[in-house]
């Protein structure tokens, strides 16, 4: 087998497996596919819309209901160290 053979292999393995979710940066090892994230989407924006019409029709707080968290990423890590990094950087200029 050449390399090309090899990469032509590795480009076309199912979406959930291993190597699939370590290139991807999956941290969790919890390999979701793009249907498992549209589902997670999906059931968050129902528990928006339910808790939306709950406060408006019943006049009250809706039950603790908890969203799907997506699996973490390289790249959420990275996003939060820059989040944080920003922040420092506007307390030191306010300051």
């Amino acid at each position: 087998m050449n390399w090309a053979e090899l990469r032509d292999l590795v480009e076309h393995l199912p979406e959930d497996s291993a190597t699939k979710a370590a290139t991807a940066g999956d941290l969790d090892g919890r390999r979701w596919t793009q249907n498992t994230y549209l589902q997670a989407a999906i059931y968050n924006a129902l528990l928006l819309m339910i808790r939306v019409l709950w406060a408006a029709h019943l006049k009250g707080d809706p039950p603790d209901m908890p969203p799907v968290e997506s699996p973490a990423t390289a790249v959420d890590e990275r996003q939060a160290e820059l989040e944080a990094a920003g922040v420092a950087y506007s307390e030191a200029v306010l300051n």
